[in-house]
């Protein structure tokens, strides 16, 4: 028998084939699914204290492994926060009850505001701490001259204003700055028989519980010599205090006015 094989359907015949065992069946292959990038956003805010609304440069604030010490606009950020229902943020600043809200992280950028309870009276302190000034002052005890130089900053100066200048400094009131603190006590304790340091009218105004300022009346008598002769200082100033260490401490004094009464 003869067999006569077209060569072009031959082909044709092959090339199916080979296609079919090929692919199987007639089924399309679905394309690779690349994976998802995680949905990641950033928490904000702003830390204030609760009583006087102004930003606290001294919290620290940590979001799962991360802590950020804020700065004087007491303003936090953290980034590249990956999306859950549950997270914590702790908030802790000295003096301040310490706050621990849970949120959830479902958004590109959050913004969380925090008001921190102060747990002290900054405005009693300080004029707790006026009066333990003038008490010292006034015992003209040598053994308190280190006692008097703790009330002050090291970073303590006097106004350079003219009242301050010209009446505040040469009459001896107060220090220039915190290396002369203790010859100007040395010198009172010296000069005068008795001294009397009177703070009174005192009206503080509190940025928070590490810094506050006061203006006041700031009266002093003295009396010196064998005759005991008097001498009244009559003035009105202001006095910049700031928290270091857990203790107030003097870092700036200048007078508004100036009176003396012989």
């Amino acid at each position: 028998m003869n067999l006569k094989v077209n060569t072009q359907n031959l082909i044709i015949v092959v090339g199916i084939a080979l296609a079919y065992f090929a692919c199987g069946d007639d089924s399309p292959v679905a394309p690779l699914q690349q994976p998802e990038a995680p949905q990641v956003g950033a928490v904000s805010g702003r830390i204030t204290d609760a009583r006087t609304g102004n930003p606290i440069p001294h919290a620290a604030v940590t979001l799962l492994t991360q802590t950020t010490k804020l700065g004087v606009n007491g303003k936090y950020i953290f980034s590249q926060i990956a999306y859950s229902e549950t997270l914590n943020l702790t908030v802790e600043a000295a003096d301040y009850a310490t706050q621990t809200p849970t949120f959830a992280l479902n958004t590109k950028s959050l913004v969380i505001d925090i008001s921190l309870e102060p747990l002290t009276n900054p405005e009693l302190e300080i004029r707790q701490f006026l009066n333990s000034l003038s008490k010292l002052v006034g015992s003209k005890d040598g053994n308190n001259v280190e006692a008097i130089q703790a009330h002050f900053s090291q970073s303590y100066l006097a106004g350079a204003d003219p009242v301050t200048r010209f009446f505040g400094l040469p009459t001896g009131v107060i220090p220039s700055n915190y290396e002369q603190v203790i010859p100007w006590i040395n010198k009172l304790f010296e000069t005068y028989n008795t001294i009397e340091f009177d703070f009174f009218g005192i009206m503080a105004e509190v940025t928070h519980t590490q810094k506050a300022s006061a203006q006041l009346n700031f009266d002093v008598v003295t009396e010196k010599g064998v005759r005991s002769e008097k001498q009244k200082i009559v003035s009105e100033c202001e006095i910049f205090f700031r928290k270091e260490a857990s203790h107030w401490k003097v870092i700036f004094w200048q007078f508004s006015k100036f009176d003396i009464h012989l």
